[in-house]
């Protein structure tokens, strides 16, 4: 669980240290793309996860 946790909070800090630079971001316009960070290391750990369990059951 708390990879999860992990990468959302790293978009969350990333779309901060842009905001807090002075970039002029938009929550709404930002948000799809925090979302989707999120969401694609969610799958990406699933897959990984995946495929080393496939792996070690093959030995």
């Amino acid at each position: 669980m708390s990879k999860y946790l992990y990468y959302l909070m790293f978009g969350v800090v990333a779309f901060l240290s842009f905001f807090v630079a002075g970039a002029e971001i938009l929550w709404l316009s930002a948000m799809p793309w925090i979302l989707g960070a999120y969401l694609g290391n969610l799958l990406g750990f699933g897959v990984v996860a995946r495929v080393r369990e496939t792996r070690r059951s093959a030995y």
